[in-house]
């Protein structure tokens, strides 16, 4: 689904339509999902900040301008809760500690072996970018960092990678 049309549902869903809440959740699920797994590795956590990532988004829905991208701007809701939650609870063990497992059979397991080469904004900009196919542009609005910093830690993730293999 394209950007119009998601916004098509934000505004129905303003509009006072709330079943329109189960396609933009659908539509965005996963990049949340992922926003938040490149930092917490506890699925139950990362359910909780989906869960708070959702209530704020609904919350603060009037505050988005329709027209702009309704993904990146839910992406960075969960980015920065997940952030919020990692610094609350950083002396308990939440991050994965990124073993490798040699023998990979499925999807997950590959990604998440690819990503053991990388540290922070490094693995969120691949996951932004490959996994969910955003451009640059977006995901340094996510991270808040310039666009040419964005491209630049791609190339260099990219690189770790290939190196790493």
């Amino acid at each position: 689904m394209d950007e119009k049309e998601l916004d098509k549902y934000i505004n129905k869903y303003l509009s006072g339509d709330k079943e329109s809440f189960d396609i933009i959740y659908q539509e965005t699920s996963k990049g949340v999902y992922l926003s938040i797994r490149t930092i917490i590795s506890n699925r139950s956590v990362i359910e909780d900040i989906m869960q708070d990532t959702y209530i704020k988004a609904i919350d603060k829905l009037d505050t988005y301008k329709l027209g702009t991208n309704f993904q990146a701007w839910i992406c960075r809701i969960a980015r920065n809760n997940a952030i919020n939650h990692y610094n609350k609870y950083k002396r308990e063990e939440i991050l994965d500690p990124g073993n490798p497992v040699f023998v990979i059979e499925d999807k997950e397991s590959k990604l998440k072996y690819y990503l053991s080469f990388l540290e922070g904004k490094e693995k969120e900009i691949v996951i932004y970018h490959i996994v969910l196919n955003m451009g640059f542009k977006d995901i340094s609005k996510i991270i808040n960092i310039p666009q040419s910093t964005a491209f630049f830690l791609y190339k260099k993730a990219i690189k770790k990678i290939k190196e790493g293999l």
